[in-house]
């Protein structure tokens, strides 16, 4: 039994986001430090600048807005695409990205999004873990 165009699409889709739907942070050892927001998203987003530039707009416009908790349709999004040009579907791609890499988070569902420190945390794990982890390797007890 063939699938339909429909079910073949929604199959892409579901893979693409596996693959591409989240932060990849990458570390770039030609920069020493990051200066502004937009080096931070390009480096959120190294593989697709188009969402690192859309990430960029949503912390602009919260920090007009002067706030921490915003909801992306009803405060954000008419804004970004009219200013971006960019479709409701790639702006919708980077605010899940930015939620499940823990730069925003919500306790419920139907709640605003608002800035955290969960990214922060993982970081720094990741890098005391990695710390212990050279240690280790070089004193060949791995």
């Amino acid at each position: 039994m063939e699938l339909s165009k429909r079910e073949k699409d929604k199959e892409y889709w579901s893979e693409y986001m596996k693959k591409r739907g989240f932060v990849t942070p990458k570390v770039d050892a030609s920069k020493t430090g990051i200066r502004d927001l937009k080096v931070f998203c390009n480096t959120l987003f190294p593989f697709n600048p188009r969402k690192a530039e859309l990430a960029e707009a949503i912390f602009r416009e919260m920090s007009r807005l002067r706030t921490n908790k915003v909801e992306l349709y009803k405060d954000l999004a008419p804004k970004i695409i009219r200013e971006k040009r960019c479709s409701a579907r790639t702006l919708s791609q980077t605010w899940k990205a930015l939620l499940k890499s823990g730069l925003l988070c919500r306790t419920r569902r139907n709640e605003p999004a608002r800035l955290s420190d969960i990214f922060s945390n993982r970081l720094e794990m990741i890098g005391n873990y990695w710390r212990e982890i050279m240690r280790s390797i070089e004193g060949g007890e791995l």
